[in-house]
């Protein structure tokens, strides 16, 4: 899990400087999905890493090099949907929840025009969090610092939010479009 959650918190590093961690799967009134659904699936290059969704797994392989013009792959990871790795529908999205030690990381997908998927990581702020069902939780509570070796940046977030709130915590200038041909990725801002 903590490939794709790289790969992915890499990508988003440039749209937020912390990560939010929640105490529970969101959205809490989405439907587990046994499978990922079809219009996410494909496959993506982003720099030196490939990111290839298929109806029950995530794989990421890292470090894509060229030699004697044959690609060669370093590393390779396959994540199942699992108990660690839930997928959810929320209306117009599909929450992926990635367990990280005791919290959950959620990168949220919405299927766009031209077949194309962003990507938003959801980004908590005071103004953002009325209304959602949700509350902050304090870094300084013991049970948390001991299981992620806290880091002052970081937010930790209990409770779950409703499908119709997701919208409330993601910024639509803040995410990543992959291409469905799967050749190249843009970063909007």
């Amino acid at each position: 899990m903590k490939a794709l959650f790289t790969i992915l918190s890499i990508s988003l590093v440039l749209f937020s400087c912390t990560t939010t961690y929640f105490t529970q799967i969101q959205p809490k009134d989405g439907a587990i999905l046994s499978e990922i659904p079809k219009e996410y699936q494909g496959e993506w290059i982003v720099d030196d890493s490939r990111l290839t969704i298929k109806p029950s797994t995530v794989t990421l392989s890292e470090d894509i090099e060229k030699v004697n013009d044959k690609k060669s792959i370093r590393g390779t990871e396959t994540y199942t949907i699992s108990d660690s790795f839930v997928v959810k529908s929320a209306g117009k999205y599909c929450v992926f929840n990635v367990k990280e030690d005791s919290m959950w990381v959620i990168f949220i997908f919405k299927h766009v025009a031209d077949d194309n998927i962003e990507i938003y990581h959801p980004y908590i702020n005071d103004k953002r969090i009325k209304k959602t069902g949700l509350s902050y939780l304090h870094p300084q509570n013991q049970s948390i610092e001991d299981s992620l070796e806290v880091k002052d940046r970081n937010t930790y977030i209990g409770g779950q939010i409703p499908s119709n709130k997701l919208k409330k915590i993601i910024d639509k200038n803040d995410r990543i479009t992959l291409l469905k041909n799967g050749k190249s990725y843009i970063l909007k801002r």
